[in-house]
């Protein structure tokens, strides 16, 4: 019995089943995973190239692909096509395909982003190679692209290329759109158009990174950034509407009657016009309803035309504003206290 356990094709028998269980994960995997080429040869189209959309030096090529297939295949594109970015035969980038709609493949988007440290050169016939993945197809082949000048944008300025950018991009929402009835990427927001959610922010987040800060305009909620920048006030614009009337019969009449009195033109117009209707506001008001508070509202907002018209001095017009605001915060915290 022992020599027959043992003998040379038994041993062979055991080796051969060993290395059937060893191996046929890898036969099963290339089995089943392969699949068949497209129906016609991919192809890309609407590539633009903007720049420094983030910060100075950076580049972001983007476009269309068609890969198609009238029955979709279960295998992700992401798993079974590649996107490289050639300079002759030097790789400048690789991307795979997001899927979303039709697993990834028929009508969609890519993009390349580069930072100024990538110090990608502008203006170059790139290659874009679209590449069958050579664990998905039996033998994988690829399609090229060669990038034109007139890709590439001639603006230079940040916003300019920003706007540019939303600009392309609700364009090639719109061409999604019409292709994928069951799909929306576009909604309207109070600024205008913007990318649905969540189908139009989720896929172009996922197509070119960093989106949102390329092209906020696009979304309905916005990171902006607070200008903390210092500012000098200054009394220029009051200036100019003290001036307002001047060479006219109205500066000239209340330049005419102040000198009689030895005031200015504008103290002349805010005795004459703008002080009765305050005064009086608060007293009628004080007669009517037993209190001044509706005659203060009617003096703030007669205050406000008459230093615009440039009747109101401005420092009288700043010291009444904050006497109003003394006054709210006493009504506000200690007189109900």
């Amino acid at each position: 019995m022992k020599k027959v356990l043992n003998s040379p094709g038994l041993k062979m028998t055991r080796i051969t089943l060993m290395l059937a269980l060893i191996l046929s994960p890898f036969l099963l995997c290339n089995a089943v995973f392969a699949i068949s080429d497209p129906d016609s040869s991919p192809t890309i189209t609407k590539v633009k190239a903007n720049r420094n959309l983030i910060e100075t030096g950076d580049v972001l090529l983007y476009g269309d692909y068609f890969i198609p297939y009238a029955s979709v295949p279960s295998t992700s594109a992401s798993d079974s096509f590649i996107f490289r970015l050639l300079d002759g035969t030097t790789e400048k980038g690789i991307i795979t395909p997001y899927s979303l709609m039709d697993n990834g493949y028929n009508r969609g988007c890519f993009s390349f982003y580069f930072s100024a440290a990538d110090n990608l050169t502008w203006d170059v016939a790139y290659t874009i190679r679209i590449s069958q993945n050579p664990s998905q197809f039996d033998d994988p082949t690829y399609v090229d692209y060669i990038m034109s000048s007139a890709s590439y944008t001639g603006s230079t300025d940040q916003k300019d290329n920003q706007t540019e950018l939303a600009i392309n991009i609700i364009a090639m929402a719109t061409r999604l759109e019409n292709y994928y009835d069951d799909y929306d990427f576009l909604d309207t927001g109070p600024a205008g158009t913007v990318l649905s959610s969540p189908i139009g922010e989720t896929y172009f987040r996922n197509v070119i990174y960093g989106v949102q800060g390329m092209a906020s305009s696009l979304f309905m909620v916005q990171a902006l950034e607070l200008d903390t920048t210092d500012i000098d006030w200054t009394t220029n614009q009051t200036d100019t509407y003290q001036s307002r009337f001047a060479g006219t019969w109205v500066g000239e009449n209340a330049t005419a009657t102040g000198e009689e009195f030895n005031l200015s033109a504008q103290s002349v117009m805010g005795l004459a016009l703008i002080l009765p209707i305050c005064f009086g506001s608060v007293i009628l008001s004080s007669i009517k309803w037993k209190k001044a508070e509706p005659g203060f509202v009617v003096s703030a907002v007669a205050l406000i035309p008459a230093l615009l018209m440039g009747w109101v001095p401005t420092a009288l017009f700043a010291t009444v504003y904050q006497t109003m605001g003394i006054y709210l915060a006493y009504v506000w915290f200690y007189s109900r206290g």
